[in-house]
């Protein structure tokens, strides 16, 4: 049994199951070196300060002062609670955001739940009944409690007094925890589902966490008790995770397989699965497949992941047509240019380093620098690219950063830090864009660190990516962020985007908007498909 997200379940489904990779942001960026105590009570940490906050202190140094208490407040920094929390506990921490008075109040609820969830998850747990958050802000809080609990069994149990769209992320994230500790309760559970979309959605979860884990008990389980409809389709679930983790396994056991149509599918899979996450490595390991269809049909499917980024590969094609020989330099069309590129690659580099204008020649520095970084790697390209003019310097970098990031984005990234201001936006959306097709996760742990005047486009162009390949894990990342122009930049490329689908989920999200203005704008835009659903 195949699980599918439908319309009506994709917005607030989207933010189960891994705000993980956005709540723990937060607290990365917190960077608290605490656990939870042995049994099981948020004591106070041994020192009064998190390392790796920089707050206001007295002669520079120990941890802020805690608020004045002469009633609610409108609004607490992040700082402020963490110092109640530090001096007076969780339950008074807790206490203090739900007391605020402001806008900030949701926002502030769930950092401060977010913070103690990695401390001690069942206190948060027990915690969220009583928050007074909206279901899309408990989804949230149900993320990273389970990215920190390791009783499944507890997790489970909690999970399942949620009721509707929540429930079914909750319960999934739980059965990922379940399965890695007692495998056996956590595909009862599953196996005790009535059939329902629910019960696909649980078994798919279930078997993502354990094919990455222990995938020859996932196989095992798969033979001995699935039907042959669903064992077909779970069966390329666990060996993607399988993949993800140790791909040389997976495909070795895959090599086992008398049937040769199932073999290729699981191949294809695998293939895929591995490029997602070491794509140097992938490739490699594809270079060594016969040129047949089964290699051909991966390649197409990963250029189809990437279509949305410009292929570095293309310089090393060999063109056919030489007619470009015979034409002026401003004759030369787009395909013209590119043969050049390709055929005589030193004679167009000497052309690009000697032509003061670019006018006409974007296609030829971008092919240029593609061959470059095909045979010398993104670095040269994106050194030989600094002497360039200023048109073809643009285009040249742009592409050595989509190139550096698809095999190193964080030298990619450090590398544009040491370029001139106005280059660094457009070749950071660059970097965004293609770093975000390979670890989504990872990129946005860049763009949420990056300064706030160049984080507004660096969100859109991470969720264009990661919204249509992780959706969940993208809108759950966006709603962790603080609240201002940048998150405000997201919500709004969000709404737009799903408003057609399921627009009643959307809502919530209107009040995390920061200005009465914006609010009120994407309120109306709401009504209207609102309406339009009423009516059919």
């Amino acid at each position: 049994m195949k699980a599918t997200t439908s319309s009506s379940t994709r917005i607030v489904w989207i933010t189960g199951l891994v705000l993980v990779a956005g709540l723990a942001l937060l607290l990365r960026q917190r960077d608290h070196a605490r656990g939870p105590s042995a049994d099981g009570v948020i004591h106070e940490p041994s020192s009064g300060k998190a390392p790796g906050i920089s707050s206001p202190a007295k002669n520079g140094e120990g941890p802020p002062s805690l608020p004045r208490e002469s009633g609610p407040r409108t609004s607490l920094t992040v700082d402020e609670l963490v110092a109640i929390y530090e001096k007076k506990g969780a339950a008074a921490a807790l206490a203090a955001a739900k007391g605020i008075t402001g806008p900030d109040r949701d926002g502030q609820v769930v950092f401060i739940l977010t913070y103690l969830a990695q401390i001690d998850p069942e206190w948060v747990a027990e915690a969220l009944a009583e928050a007074g958050l909206s279901h899309v802000h408990q989804g949230f809080i149900v993320s990273a409690v389970m990215n920190h609990w390791k009783d499944g069994e507890k997790a489970l149990a909690w999970a399942s007094g949620f009721t509707g769209d929540l429930r079914k992320s909750a319960v999934g994230q739980a059965l990922r925890i379940l399965v890695r500790t007692n495998p056996e309760k956590a595909t009862a559970y599953v196996e005790a589902m009535p059939e329902s979309g629910n019960r696909s959605q649980a078994l798919t979860d279930l078997l993502v966490s354990w094919g990455g884990h222990d995938p020859k008990a996932a196989l095992a389980y798969l033979d001995r008790s699935l039907s042959p409809d669903e064992r077909a389709h779970s069966l390329e679930l666990v060996v993607a995770a399988w993949a993800r983790t140790y791909p040389k396994e997976a495909l070795a056991w895959i090599g086992t397989i008398q049937d040769k149509t199932l073999s290729a599918r699981l191949i294809h899979e695998a293939a895929l699965s591995w490029s997602s996450v070491s794509p140097d490595d992938a490739s490699a390991w594809l270079a060594t497949l016969p040129d047949d269809a089964l290699k051909a049909g991966i390649l197409d499917a990963i250029a189809e992941r990437e279509r949305n980024t410009i292929r570095c590969e293309f310089g090393s094609i060999q063109a056919p047509d030489q007619g470009w020989k015979n034409k002026p330099v401003a004759e030369r069309t787009v395909v013209d240019l590119r043969n050049w590129a390709t055929q005589d690659p030193t004679g167009a580099r000497k052309h690009l380093e000697q032509a003061s204008d670019g006018t006409g020649l974007n296609d030829l520095a971008t092919s240029v620098a593609a061959g470059i970084s095909t045979k010398e790697g993104p670095a040269a390209a994106f050194e030989w690219a600094q002497g360039l003019n200023a048109e073809s310097k643009a285009t040249a970098l742009r592409l050595a950063v989509i190139s550096w990031a698809g095999k190193n984005p964080s030298e990619a990234a450090s590398a544009i830090e040491k370029v001139e201001p106005e280059q660094r936006t457009a070749l950071a959306s660059a970097l965004v864009g293609r770093w975000s097709t390979i670890d989504p996760a990872a990129a946005a742990v860049w763009v949420a660190n990056s300064p706030e005047s160049d984080r507004k486009p660096l969100i859109r162009e991470l969720l264009q990516q990661w919204s249509g390949s992780e959706p969940r894990e993208a809108y759950a990342w966006l709603g962790s962020q603080p609240s201002g122009e940048s998150r405000d930049e997201g919500i709004s490329y969000m709404i737009v985007r799903e408003a057609s689908s399921d627009p009643a989920s959307l809502v919530p999200w209107i009040e995390m908007l920061s200005t009465p203005a914006l609010r009120e704008e994407k309120r109306k835009l709401l009504d209207q498909y609102l309406k339009r659903a009423e009516t059919e």
